[in-house]
């Protein structure tokens, strides 16, 4: 079993075995002491615009565990059904929890966040480009045809699943990335990024956000999922993240977002 924690700073981490603090992005960069995305194959030199998913890219390719997952040093899954630790007074699933959680299920998930008046293109449409959200159906119709009617369900519902994170049996963690990566890798092609700001430039990781909840709405018969909440380590800015979408919402109806 083996739970990519991904970051990009020194930070204090679980002291369980599951959990690998993994440095993403580490390409050219001083070392921090931990497992890094650049080591074997790797495509880490791409962090700036696929974000965690430079460590799902890591383990999908390296990492022969029989369990796998991803997530963020500030960010893990929590459950009040399946055993959980201790850590920086708050709850994480441990080995156990996991264990029982993926006997269960075939893969874990962030439960969906609500953005109630909006559809999740219209709130992509507001912090993001949609000009690129278009492009990602695009090359979905070449690509993936048969998940066309999926990502239309996604991109129309108010839900979303978020933060690229997730543990699952190798089976199927192998089965997402083969079919997620070939896809980012053309989407990527069709997307100029030189007049983008830092922000905008994690464009592959915020579609692939999107783009894992299209996997998951297409093979739901097939695979079993298992929805758990998510804790912060650190406290949410909530009002300013309330104040950043408002911002952008003007923008996007006012302005204009395009660099």
């Amino acid at each position: 079993m083996s739970i990519l924690v991904a970051t990009h700073k020194r930070y204090d981490f679980p002291a369980l075995d599951l959990y690998v603090p993994m440095q993403v992005g580490a390409q050219g960069k001083d070392k921090l002491g931990y497992a890094c995305d650049n080591d074997g194959i790797s495509i880490s030199d791409k962090n700036a615009s696929y974000c965690e998913l430079t460590a799902l890219y890591w383990q999908w390719k390296n990492d022969q565990s029989a369990i796998k997952g991803l997530v963020h040093y500030r960010r893990y899954f929590t459950s009040s059904s399946f055993s959980t630790t201790r850590f920086m007074s708050k709850n994480i699933i441990d080995e156990k929890g996991v264990d029982a959680a993926l006997s269960k299920y075939d893969i874990l998930i962030p439960k969906a966040r609500s953005y109630f008046v909006f559809s999740v293109w219209q709130q992509y449409a507001i912090r993001h480009y949609s000009r690129d959200l278009r492009v990602a159906r695009d090359v979905l119709a070449v690509m993936y045809p048969d998940y066309i009617s999926a990502f239309d369900h996604v991109v129309s519902s108010r839900e979303l699943v978020r933060f690229n994170m997730l543990i699952a049996k190798r089976s199927v963690y192998d089965k997402y990335c083969e079919w997620l990566f070939p896809l980012l890798g053309r989407i990527e092609q069709e997307i100029d990024v030189s007049n983008y700001d830092s922000y905008q430039q994690r464009v592959i990781g915020f579609l692939a956000e999107r783009l894992f909840n299209v996997w998951l709405a297409y093979n739901a018969n097939a695979v079993s999922v298992g929805r758990l909440d998510v804790v912060s380590l650190e406290k949410e800015k909530v009002v300013a993240k309330v104040v950043s979408f408002g911002a952008a919402f003007l923008r996007s109806h006012f302005g204009s977002k395009a660099p």
